[in-house]
């Protein structure tokens, strides 16, 4: 029960690192960066992964069911834009829109959907009880595989264009890609453990390496 404990006071303060790093860093390439649209999104995505590591903190650290119960859906609200959010930066940072405008108007739909689901239904997430030694977290609902599909597919997605570009890049741009692909890696197998608990019980150790993707991504961006 110790080492539990000790694994939970851990996961809460990455949790609180996640989306402070995230604001802080998001608001400096927006001043500080180029005034490119990449930059922007890049701005939008810290802004969700933010909204989703607030929710998840406000989640674990609830004292009543009610607010656990809100928190759990502000959460899913962020985690439901974070794919599509980053597909989005990925294809304006790799000069891809056009090409994959269908591909994010899709994802903002169902983004829009699942955020919708969970807000107003049980059918995405069907509410909270006691998980991984925590008084509360999420019950996975009968969609909630097709939202990990959805989640998965887009970030797959993103990482292959990336791989994809580069293997022909090289100089700066190629360093970029590096650091990028990087702390997708990181970020993306790290938070993705967080749907582990709801759907096979096993403990979310990647939380504790998501804080690494803003300064990651960071780095990329303002990389010479």
């Amino acid at each position: 029960m110790q080492i539990i404990n000790y694994m939970n006071q851990l996961f809460i303060i990455t949790s609180f690192l996640t989306p402070s790093l995230s604001i802080v860093l998001g608001l400096y390439c927006l001043i500080y960066g180029s005034r490119s649209q990449a930059v922007r999104m890049w701005f939008y995505y810290c802004l969700t992964a933010a909204l989703w590591s607030v929710g998840l903190l406000s989640l674990i650290v609830s004292s009543n069911l009610a607010l656990a119960d809100i928190s759990n859906k502000v959460l899913h609200v962020g985690a439901a834009f974070i794919p599509i959010v980053f597909y989005h930066f990925i294809s304006l940072f790799l000069f891809r829109l056009k090409k994959d405008r269908i591909y994010i108007c899709l994802g903002y739909f169902l983004a829009i959907l699942f955020s919708f689901l969970s807000l107003f239904s049980k059918l995405l997430v069907s509410g909270v009880s006691a998980k991984i030694g925590f008084s509360y977290w999420a019950d996975a609902g009968v969609l909630y595989p097709f939202f990990v599909l959805f989640f998965w597919v887009y970030i797959i997605l993103a990482l292959y264009m990336l791989v994809a570009n580069y293997v022909i890049s090289n100089g700066i741009r190629r360093k970029q890609l590096f650091y990028i692909i990087l702390a997708s890696l990181i970020g993306f197998i790290g938070g993705g453990t967080n749907f582990l608990p709801q759907l096979f019980g096993i403990y979310p150790f990647g939380n504790y390496f998501t804080w690494l993707f803003p300064v990651l991504i960071t780095y990329g961006i303002f990389i010479k």
